[in-house]
């Protein structure tokens, strides 16, 4: 199990050293849900060791953001270096509403990750709220 602690809204990670963080999936960036953005659903947490961040079928759930929301979407996106998104409409928001290059890609659009079967057993390592961290 992965110690976790959090600190003014960020999670923190102890002994994690992760090459990569997944982010995902339902409804994980819709503002409506999630109580305003969370920061931890853009990689925003505290570890060891540097990382890259990226989504996995991640999903917004609603058509349009407020300006408000338009802003503060723009500035945590930048942080995820790979976004896929499940919803047609989030891919194109993304795109052209906020610019969204991955690796100068556009960001890819992807089945949900239930609909997949990896063969993996994942346990949750650490918590925050609805958050979860697993060693894979």
């Amino acid at each position: 199990m992965i110690p976790c602690d959090e600190r003014n809204g960020t999670v923190i990670l102890k002994d994690a050293t992760p090459d990569i963080v997944f982010l995902g999936s339902d409804q994980i960036w819709n503002p409506d849900i999630t109580h305003g953005f969370d920061r931890v659903y853009f990689g925003d947490i505290i570890v060891n060791a540097p990382f890259r961040a990226a989504s996995y079928a991640a999903s917004i759930g609603k058509k349009n953001f407020t300006e408000e929301e338009k802003t503060g979407f723009a500035e945590l996106i930048q942080k995820v270096e790979d976004v896929s998104v499940r919803e047609k409409e989030a891919q194109i928001m993304i795109e052209q509403e906020f610019g969204k290059k991955v690796n100068h890609q556009k960001v890819s659009f992807v089945i949900e990750a239930v609909f997949h079967l990896f063969g993996i057993i994942s346990i949750p390592t650490a918590c925050k709220g609805n958050s979860y961290a697993y060693d894979i």
